[in-house]
């Protein structure tokens, strides 16, 4: 049985607006000027591994030049998507909120951003939603390390030194509770730490 979260894919789409992680982004803004996308909500749209995939690329391309909040929460993304939306990251410099919310992200996944938001190839994403997915241990030191190279900090000149992540929402994970046989005490404790990082449903 799917969890209730995810059960909306078998059928009609959710609004996500009741969720921040999702940043109300079920519905698309334009640029009225340009015409382009600055914002697009594709939360609980079934779409799989496959779409979000090819989204990646297009993504990697640069099709979307003014595309700066992207919402895929709630569609059964797994390690492939995970991989592919992080490798799109590296060479991508406009994209700032990445919301991958209700989804199947595994270690896999979890570990390409960790690996990521640790390299410093990102420089733009400041918001990455990845609360209430299958991270395990593993996935979750490789955030905590990620994390920990992009906590908001100035230099004595007032201008930014490390990295922009404002925040990095990983709530409702496995590795999280201590229940759970995939759980990591270590990258619980090291997340925990960090003001850029939620681990609790009630603050969102």
């Amino acid at each position: 049985m799917l969890p209730a979260r995810q059960a909306v894919c078998q059928g009609a789409t959710q609004d996500s607006t009741h969720d921040s992680t999702h940043d109300s982004t079920h519905d698309s803004a334009h640029d009225s000027a340009q015409g382009s996308i600055v914002r697009l909500g594709l939360n609980f749209n079934c779409l799989g591994d496959g779409a979000a995939s090819r989204f990646a690329r297009m993504l990697e391309r640069s099709a979307y030049p003014s595309l700066q909040v992207l919402g895929l929460s709630g569609n059964r993304l797994g390690d492939d998507a995970a991989t592919a939306l992080a490798e799109a990251l590296a060479s991508n410099s406009t994209l700032r909120r990445l919301f991958l919310t209700d989804n199947l992200v595994g270690c896999a996944g979890a570990t390409r951003f960790g690996h990521l938001l640790a390299s410093g190839a990102c420089a733009t994403l400041e918001r990455l939603g990845l609360a209430h997915n299958r991270i395990c241990q593993e996935g979750g030191l490789a955030l905590a390390v990620g994390a920990e190279a992009n906590l908001p900090a100035c230099d004595s000149s007032g201008a930014a030194s490390r990295g922009l992540l404002e925040r990095l929402c990983l709530f409702g994970n496995p590795f999280l509770s201590p229940q759970d046989p995939r759980y990591s005490e270590e990258a619980a404790a090291r997340l925990a730490a960090l003001p850029n990082v939620n681990l609790s449903e009630s603050k969102v």
